[in-house]
């Protein structure tokens, strides 16, 4: 097996220390991995801001990226054993997903709203 890690443990106490070491260690990843898409997201969220009012750039780019992202945290969200890291992960794909930019040309409306001032 490659990468696997053999332990000796003297006693059953301490092979139980190591486990519960070795959970705390999951579990402050798996918190810090949280953090760190919700901080992403964030990040994202204004960045999808920004480029929605800014027509002059192009929004594929940044789209394509976002597509990519997406689909790693769907695969990420495939490696976890509990339901709530899973739906979590996939909700925020879901949720990059729905940042996509349409481009003025994709869209089927004006991009600007025209207001008459009732002037004849």
């Amino acid at each position: 097996m490659t990468g696997s890690t053999s332990y000796q443990f003297s006693s059953l106490e301490e092979a139980v220390r190591a486990l519960f070491d070795e959970l705390n260690k999951t579990n402050s990843a798996v918190v810090e991995l949280r953090a760190r898409t919700e901080a992403q997201h964030r990040v994202l969220a204004t960045l999808s801001h920004y480029l929605s009012i800014n027509e002059s750039i192009d929004r594929s780019v940044f789209n394509d990226q976002l597509g990519r992202l997406a689909e790693s945290y769907r695969q990420i969200s495939g490696d976890f054993d509990d339901p709530a890291s899973q739906s979590q992960f996939a909700q925020t794909a879901d949720d990059l997903e729905r940042l996509r930019i349409p481009d003025f040309s994709e869209s089927s409306t004006t991009p600007f709203t025209v207001i008459d001032g009732g002037k004849k």
